[in-house]
């Protein structure tokens, strides 16, 4: 848990459990000139977690990071009129980890990414936020609704960030205890305009909307007079997020969510129990819940020799060349997986600075095996249709673990027919 104000005042390490880890923003930001800790209640905000940074002296919270306030950090060459007697220094470039953000009476967000802004905080500025879930790309699970300019309005996807946090305002019983004692407890309240002051990934199990009326205008309020319909298909409605504490152990588990999970700190077995959360196993870098040779296999391939801190050239958006950091975001969080996969590939069995062979070996060794070794046609046996696969592709390079494959070396040859002829005759049904 990250937490505003300094230690010596803030409510809120007494209100975290024993076994939480919890730094306040004074003692974890990068060096600043202003009051430490002091982050502002208002406007729109932006928090990025950053690794390395070009400019170390411009990367800090006192920054004028967008002197020319067109919603984008600064890379020292902007044009005027700038907002402020000060003009651009050059923040960017960063190499971000992780990001997310909202708006808030008409400020401006700076994540490199869209889908890493919550859309909707309905009169509120959030005062707390709880990643539930991670998403390398927008999973498109639920709906939202925008103004179309013409007085009407248009339905588009929720984005990642919307699936990905419960965030809203934290009472001040809370940090006091709450009113059953727990600690942190998101807000319960609906305002007088009909929003709740928590607001959480959308539920898919609520009855669905048909698209003939806007059920979330921007003002007010919600629409009461739109109402569900079972025959509909878009979901806007949130998990019911009572009950939910900011940081109520070592995940952000409770009121019935379960915080992602990463196989390579928790195996299978010990995950709580009813557990309902992502999972992100070992070697699935793309995020699909299996892991494969033609997808996962290929992608730790192409990286081989990769490390964290590889740049490129790159231009700003005024010409200007610069050297821009390889991986950000997504990225990042699957390079760092990768780089894990053999964590003894390096001299003297350390943990190599780059994706190596061996990190693409402990990946074919995370494949799961086939319920019959010899099943190319993948219908759970070894017969004559996967006898027929083989011939036809015996002596060809193939994908990865495809059309006969079977021994995940990206061709068709004896070896593989070493594995398929004593399996022939396998029924797993």
């Amino acid at each position: 848990m990250l937490y505003n104000d300094g230690d010596s005042n803030s409510l809120v390490p007494a209100r975290t459990p024993p076994n939480t880890t919890d730094v306040s923003f004074s003692s974890a930001h990068i060096p600043a000139t202003d009051t430490v800790g002091n982050l502002s209640g208002t406007g729109s905000s932006t928090y990025i977690l950053v690794r390395l940074r070009a400019t170390p002296l411009h990367v800090r919270k006192d920054t004028r990071v967008d002197a020319n306030f067109d919603g984008q950090l600064d890379f020292g060459a902007e044009p005027g009129p700038y907002y402020g007697s000060v003009g651009p220094v050059a923040v960017q470039p960063i190499q971000r980890v992780d990001e997310f953000a909202w708006s808030n009476e008409g400020g401006k967000e700076y994540v490199a990414d869209s889908d890493d802004e919550i859309s909707d905080t309905p009169g509120f500025n959030p005062d707390a936020i709880s990643r539930l879930g991670y998403f390398l790309t927008n999973p498109m699970l639920g709906h939202r609704t925008r103004d179309d300019g013409l007085g009407g309005f248009e339905i588009v996807s929720t984005r990642a960030a919307d699936e990905s946090f419960i965030y809203g305002e934290v009472p001040f019983d809370s940090l006091l205890g709450g009113s059953g004692g727990a600690s942190l407890e998101y807000s319960t309240v609906v305002d007088p305009d009909g929003n709740k002051e928590t607001k959480g990934p959308t539920d898919p199990t609520a009855t669905p909307y048909d698209g003939t009326c806007d059920p979330e205008p921007n003002d007010p309020g919600p629409n009461p007079a739109c109402l569900p319909n079972p025959a509909g298909s878009f979901l806007f409605t949130d998990v019911n997020t009572d009950g939910f504490a900011l940081t109520p152990g070592s995940h952000n588990d409770g009121a019935g969510f379960h915080q992602i999970r990463f196989q390579c700190v928790q195996a299978p077995g010990a995950l709580p129990e009813g557990f309902t959360g992502q999972y992100w196993r070992e070697g699935d870098f793309d995020m699909n819940g299996v892991v494969d040779c033609a997808n996962d296999v290929a992608l730790i391939e192409s990286r081989i020799g990769a490390s964290l801190d590889d740049t490129f050239q790159d231009t700003d958006p005024f010409g200007n060349p610069f050297q821009n950091y390889t991986w950000q975001n997504g990225d990042f969080q699957v390079l760092c997986m990768m780089l894990n996969m053999d964590t003894t590939d390096g001299p003297g069995g350390t943990n190599a600075t780059t994706v190596t062979q061996a990190d693409v070996d402990a990946t074919l060794a995370a494949i799961p095996p086939r319920l019959c070794a010899g099943d190319i046609d993948g219908d759970d046996d070894t017969d004559v249709f996967d006898f027929g696969v083989f011939t036809s592709n015996f002596g060809d390079d193939v994908p990865c673990g495809t059309l006969g494959d079977l021994d995940l070396d990206g061709d068709v040859d004896v070896f593989d027919f070493g594995v398929f002829g004593p399996d022939f005759g396998c029924d797993a049904d």
